[in-house]
């Protein structure tokens, strides 16, 4: 009989338990959901560091949106292209990446992914106004050039300096700086491609600077940068003014003591981070309009 009594309450808390389970489930269900997006990131390979702080930058992110992102550095066009293809077929949600060729054939991979219905960002450099980029390349090399215009008094005798000759964004760097000083009917007198070991590098800054009496001198990154700044430490001579652009990664080391008469600083950190925010923003406009 006392048993019998207990009966409705026993009902009532499995009812309880039973709702309560429900909503465990579907609030597990919808957080994996959420896991299952996977985005992936391929880039060119660095070897001054850059790639560490993009990477932070993307991890940060992931663990914000509870998203998998998968990071990958590539050696060549080719190969950015198979693992795009590899993404593809694999089921990612997103892509971003740092397109290694401007020509036709970067324009057909960007579409390939789009015509996927896959979310795409680029990183460092714009190939496509179609395509939303993350501090394009062309971008920085515009900002260099007006900070140019506004601290040389006498502009000219204009040199660049790339610290790798085969990386695409220092090259649209110099192109874009190159570019906007021409509309300001100011030219450039030459370009000196680098090793990107910055101490090796110096003497061959030096031996450029002194040979062709360089008044101003455009760095496109963090190593070229990092070698006229150490030319300028180790010489009596205050020329040439340097327009530098910085990577975190290198900015103690090598600025200590002397610093560019202007600093283009490049955040990969904020840049990866960035980049995945808004991947995520786009892929979730494309599933509500579905």
């Amino acid at each position: 009989m006392k048993h019998a009594k207990l009966l409705p309450f026993a009902f009532l808390f499995a009812v309880i338990g039973c709702f309560l389970c429900i909503r465990f489930n579907a609030s597990v269900g919808a957080h994996s959901d959420r896991l299952l997006k996977r985005y992936a990131v391929i880039v060119p390979t660095d070897t001054i560091g850059q790639n560490l702080q993009l990477s932070e930058g993307l991890s940060a992110a992931s663990e914000e949106l509870h998203v998998y992102i998968r990071f990958l550095e590539v050696s060549s066009f080719e190969e950015q292209k198979a693992e795009v293809d590899k993404a593809l077929l694999s089921g990612f949600d997103g892509i971003l990446l740092c397109p290694m060729d401007n020509g036709p054939e970067g324009l057909d991979m960007l579409d390939t992914i789009r015509r996927q219905g896959v979310g795409l960002v680029t990183l460092l450099n714009r190939i496509s106004d179609d395509v939303p980029c993350i501090a394009s390349a062309q971008s920085v090399g515009r900002q260099a050039a007006l900070e140019f215009l506004s601290v040389a008094s006498d502009p000219e005798n204009i040199y660049i300096l790339i610290g790798d000759q085969q990386n695409i964004v220092y090259q649209n760097r110099a192109s874009a700086f190159s570019d906007c000083l021409a509309q300001n009917g100011i030219s450039v007198s030459g370009t000196l491609a680098l090793n990107i070991d910055i101490v090796s590098s110096t003497d061959q800054v030096e031996d450029y600077i002194l040979e062709n009496q360089i008044r101003y001198l455009f760095c496109t990154d963090a190593a070229s940068t990092a070698s006229a700044v150490r030319y300028l430490d180790s010489s009596l001579f205050t020329s040439p003014g340097i327009i530098g652009c910085d990577d975190p990664y290198v900015s103690g080391e090598y600025f200590d003591a002397t610093l560019p008469d202007a600093l283009i600083r490049t955040d990969y950190y904020e840049i990866g981070y960035e980049g995945a925010l808004l991947l995520d923003r786009l892929t979730q406009n494309e599933e509500d309009s579905l």
